[in-house]
């Protein structure tokens, strides 16, 4: 239900927590939920990093909808 790792850019020296939550749907699908906890260094880059997260995860539901390919 929950994954959780750490996001690391040796060459910003820079760590974050991220974590993934997987929640079942009333329709019997599964939300989820992605959690970046962005250094306030970074604060300038949460769009661009939002923007990044939102295209691996619609690649990873083509992937699943579709099959690997």
């Amino acid at each position: 239900h929950r994954l959780a790792f750490v996001f690391s850019l040796d060459q910003f020296r820079t760590t974050n927590e991220v974590e993934v939550r997987f929640d079942e749907t009333a329709d019997g699908g599964t939300r989820l939920t992605l959690t970046h906890k962005l250094d306030i260094q970074w604060a300038a880059f949460v769009d661009r990093t939002a923007q990044g997260w939102a295209m691996m995860l619609d690649g990873l539901q083509r992937v699943l909808r579709n099959g690997a390919a």
